[in-house]
């Protein structure tokens, strides 16, 4: 199967990023320990032969968002540190490999 460089992929099938940007980041920081939405999907509804019908509804739930993690070179990446983003768990990845971890 061949998969297309990501620069190579229509926009509107799937939007090429460069990762989260500062704003991402900043509402990441601003969501921990607090309380939101969350939309769980319905299940999907079969018939007694077996063929799909449909879905049941979807609902809806509050949800605690807890933390997240970023690395230092990612906030480092659009201008940030970790004083500027005190919730989130922010990973040292210096002078680590797969091998060594």
């Amino acid at each position: 199967m061949h998969i297309p460089e990501p620069e190579n992929v229509p926009g509107d099938i799937v939007g090429h990023t460069d990762g989260c940007t500062r704003e991402h980041y900043m509402y990441l920081n601003n969501r921990v320990n607090t309380i939101g939405p969350i939309t769980i999907a319905g299940q999907p509804v079969y018939g007694p032969d077996g063929e799909w019908l449909g879905m049941t509804p979807n609902r809806t739930e509050p949800c605690h968002y807890g933390t997240s993690f970023v690395t230092r070179a990612q906030l480092e990446k659009v201008g940030l540190t970790a004083a500027d983003v005190p919730n989130l768990r922010v990973i040292d990845t210096t002078g680590r490999t797969p091998s060594n971890d």
